[in-house]
């Protein structure tokens, strides 16, 4: 089959797609007016247009993905031929002027990263003036800003029959409105790939249902940003896939569309992954070193989570027992409201923390000031670098903290951490108080 065709004098390129790829992409040829009459000139338009069908194909082949080569080939039209023509045409001009010059433009990958390429390396300035009108052209292209962007796909779902009126419309839109309140509307050649990390990063430490509790009403999504949200209250893994599944999907439509590359490989939410990141034993001790900046309560808030686990809520409901068969004295927390059965949990005091047990039961004091005066220390100290460091890290400090020989639902038993109810069955006798007591005591900081 001819790839070009004279029509009312001008020719045009054409594919025609046959047998499995015609039946994906849903209809048999596509046809790009070239806006030229000599057939050379033509030839050349054609083979760059053919260049991304067959990049396309060959993806597909590679990958069976039949949604991504049926969006790129329904979603290809004259705009981007021309678009494609035109960049191809201004990096075979470059190469050829830097080539005369004696240096060699080695990585031209996706045709978006030229203009940045040049403008950063240090090409002699008789070479960059040689390639001015093409950079030119580069510079003058206008790119939408992400809110449009993310309206377009939005209509482009509508249109295909992805979403509509049944779509739940109140999260979908607050995907947009945290990705814009995190990085802001600005063009789509600026976003990049770090942008997509902090997302990720904020979606696994946000609550879950903003849109229906009422506690986040009054709030503003920077007030929402600023929570400290226990484990409890943030989303599932799942909805925070979701969230971020949406982002990808919409910068994937976005690279379609206009000569922009996101790096979004490996991007992704694991079902193991933790929302807190735990301190080293170097930040640890840095942070005891210090505590004696923070009030006395507080202190004490900080040292009990540390050695032992608990939620913040849960610290200030905890009251301090002896155990007179076994000389332990340990934190109780029954009767206390907390989040399940297994949160009812007793656990032994760390040796480290006796002094703080003349002071219980602690004074009133609120979450936010305790949450508030131990960031502001880790921000001091240069610890703190996003949401992901927190009061709720010193939970995952000391589970990472108890030594590996203890049993694991001793641990869970410690973190008040759910247990498969035949393990826990299994092994509920056997989780005295002095087997909880040498898990806490093997915290060693």
């Amino acid at each position: 089959m001819k790839m070009i065709v004279l029509k009312a004098n001008s020719y045009h390129y054409r594919k025609i797609y046959k047998g499995k790829i015609k039946e994906i992409v849903g209809k048999g040829s596509t046809v790009i007016k070239l806006d030229c009459t000599l057939k050379s000139e033509a030839m050349f338009k054609a083979q760059i247009i053919n260049q991304y069908f067959k990049r396309a194909i060959g993806e597909y082949k590679r990958t069976g993905n039949e949604v991504l080569l049926r969006n790129k080939v329904q979603r290809f039209t004259k705009l981007q031929a021309d678009r494609l023509i035109r960049i191809s045409t201004d990096v075979d001009y470059a190469q050829q002027a830097l080539d005369e010059a004696g240096q060699t433009l080695k990585q031209i990958r996706p045709k978006a990263y030229f203009l940045k390429y040049i403008q950063q390396a240090e090409h002699d300035p008789s070479v960059m003036q040689a390639v001015q009108s093409e950079l030119g052209k580069l510079n003058e292209q206008q790119f939408p800003m992400l809110s449009k962007a993310i309206e377009e796909f939005k209509q482009y779902k509508i249109d295909q029959g992805e979403w509509n009126d049944n779509t739940p419309w109140p999260t979908y839109n607050l995907t947009w409105e945290i990705l814009i309140n995190l990085v802001h509307d600005k063009p789509i050649d600026t976003v990049t790939r770090d942008d997509v990390l902090r997302f990720k990063e904020a979606i696994l430490l946000w609550p879950k249902r903003v849109n229906q509790d009422p506690k986040y009403k009054h709030l503003d999504l920077k007030q929402i940003f600023e929570l400290e949200v226990e484990d409890d209250d943030v989303i599932g893994k799942t909805s925070a896939k979701m969230h971020l599944d949406r982002v990808k999907q919409m910068l994937y439509h976005t690279e379609q569309s206009y000569d922009v590359v996101y790096k979004l490989k490996n991007i992704q939410i694991k079902k193991d992954e933790t929302s807190y990141r735990p301190f080293t034993n170097d930040e640890v001790k840095l942070v005891l070193k210090n505590l004696n900046s923070l009030d006395q309560t507080v202190q004490d808030y900080v040292r009990v989570g540390l050695y032992h686990g608990f939620r913040l809520r849960e610290i200030k409901q905890l009251e301090v027992k002896h155990d007179e068969e076994t000389g332990i004295d340990y934190f109780q927390l029954a009767d206390a409201k907390v989040k399940n059965e297994q949160s009812n949990r007793n656990v032994p005091v760390h040796t480290s923390c006796n002094d703080i047990i003349p002071r219980m039961p602690f004074k009133r004091v609120s979450s936010g000031h305790v949450s508030k005066s131990f960031n502001a220390l880790l921000t001091e100290l240069g610890i703190k670098k996003s949401r992901a460091e927190s009061f709720h890290s010193l939970r995952s400090t000391c589970a990472s903290a108890i030594s590996h020989e203890v049993n694991p639902v001793v641990i869970s038993r410690v973190l008040g951490h759910t247990v498969k109810e035949t393990t826990f069955k299994v092994y509920r006798k056997r989780e005295s108080l002095v087997a909880l007591n040498e898990a806490v005591q093997s915290i060693d900081y």
